[in-house]
Parts: C-alpha cells; structure tokens; sequence
C-alpha cells in the first residue's frame, strides 16, 4: 500500500495543465535549477506582486500570495546544509516528496 504524496504547495488539483511542459511541471524544473536561497527569494517576490496588485482580483491574486508563503514556509524548513543545494536535491535529501500532479 502506497502512500498518497501531498500536493506541491504552488499546484492546485486539476488547475496546472497549462504549466506543464515535456510531462514536468514549471515548479519542477525551477527546483532542478534553484537553490533552496534563490527559491526562497522568488517566494518572496511573489509574496509582494501578490498582495500589493490593484488588479481587481484580491480572492485570486490572495490566494496565490498564500501559496507562495505556504511554500517558503516548507523552503525555511529544510536542513540550512542544504541552503546553497537545489531546492529538488533539498527536498529528496530531507525526506520531503510532493504530488506534482495536475
């Protein structure tokens, strides 16, 4: 019996099909080039485009915000030896796997 894998905090079930490209998500291929800093750093930026937009959609553009923060949340969690590593080697190497399913 298989543990079902937690969904990737940034995905939202059934809503990321336009983000996937060759069968990996956009998230997936970022972690396989950021390290855990950089990552964090993108979180951050995002964290403020999100609730500082006057664009007409503060549900939509809140909630992307509250991904981004849930998602740093998991970044400041791992291991600080892994800070200067990829987030993917990060994350494989602290034990954590995502669903990165659409």
């Amino acid at each position: 019996m298989s543990k079902e894998l937690k969904l990737h905090p940034l995905l939202t079930a059934g809503e990321n099909a336009h983000y996937a490209k060759d069968g990996k998500q956009t998230i997936q291929i970022l972690e396989d080039r950021f390290t855990v800093y950089q990552m964090m750093a993108i979180c951050e930026f995002n964290i403020y485009k999100y609730s500082m937009r006057e664009k007409g959609q503060t549900v939509s553009d809140n909630n992307k915000a509250t991904k981004y923060n849930d998602y740093l949340k998991e970044l400041e969690n791992i291991n600080i030896k892994f800070a200067n590593s990829t987030v993917a080697f990060a994350f494989e190497n602290s034990g954590i796997k995502w669903n990165y399913a659409s």
